[in-house]
């Protein structure tokens, strides 16, 4: 009788809270294709290019479907030719990107869309960036180490997360806008970017509650089987 009172008080005490929380994710893969438009022009600057992530969590609670916080980390890409030229330069490189929640930021709409597939509309988003840029027939001067503190402002980004296959997609996020009379363009360029992550992992604390709240339901199970 002892202990089957010891399972109600955890099943209780434990399983109810863990349910109601946030849940903290991190991923073991994740990557970002990143396009470059001019606006209004809409010629392509840089096609389709995916890039790693790192540093990469998020916070989701599935009882009101609401991406509460985000941390999305860009490493330094590399070297990215451009298709077009723009502003003198036709290469450039990412030094670093990171993506948090701006100003005034919410999940709007979601959706429990069954399966462990919840869809929802959030933003706005800051973006802070240094990029390098320059011209491979060493004409243009390159730019080093430009900083590119950007806001999200073009409303809200789509997203989708499934919490039994372990991903999650955003799409639609402006990294930045730069306007084109700054490199004697007449158009300005616009870079957005789609991101995906995989391998979905609970943080430890969040699946020690989870474990336990399963526990506490199993202990309740076990003793409407021996009444």
């Amino acid at each position: 009788m002892g202990r089957l009172l010891v399972c109600l008080l955890w099943a209780l005490l434990v399983a109810g809270p863990a349910s109601a929380v946030p849940v903290t994710y991190f991923f073991t893969t994740g990557t970002v294709t990143v396009t470059a438009t001019t606006d209004p022009g809409g010629t392509t600057i840089v096609s389709a290019t995916e890039l790693p992530l790192s540093g990469v969590f998020v916070e989701f609670d599935t009882d009101t479907i609401d991406l509460s916080d985000l941390s999305l980390t860009v490493p330094m890409s590399g070297l990215i030719m451009m298709d077009t030229p723009y502003g003198g330069f036709d290469e450039f490189v990412i030094e670093s990107a990171s993506i948090v929640p701006g100003t005034g930021y919410s999940t709007l709409l979601g959706q429990d869309d069954g399966g462990g597939n919840y869809s929802f509309f959030a933003g706005p988003l800051d973006i802070n960036g240094v990029y390098s840029a320059s011209d491979s027939n060493n004409v243009t001067p390159p730019v080093m180490n430009m900083a590119v503190p950007f806001t999200d402002d073009s409303g809200t980004i789509s997203g989708s997360i499934n919490i039994n296959t372990g991903t999650l997609v955003l799409s639609g996020i402006t990294l930045t806008e730069i306007p084109g009379i700054l490199l004697g363009e007449s158009d300005d360029l616009s870079v957005k970017a789609d991101i995906v992550f995989t391998g979905m992992v609970p943080e430890p604390s969040t699946a020690v509650l989870l474990g336990l709240g399963l526990i506490g339901l199993a202990c309740g199970s076990r003793r409407n089987f021996l009444n």
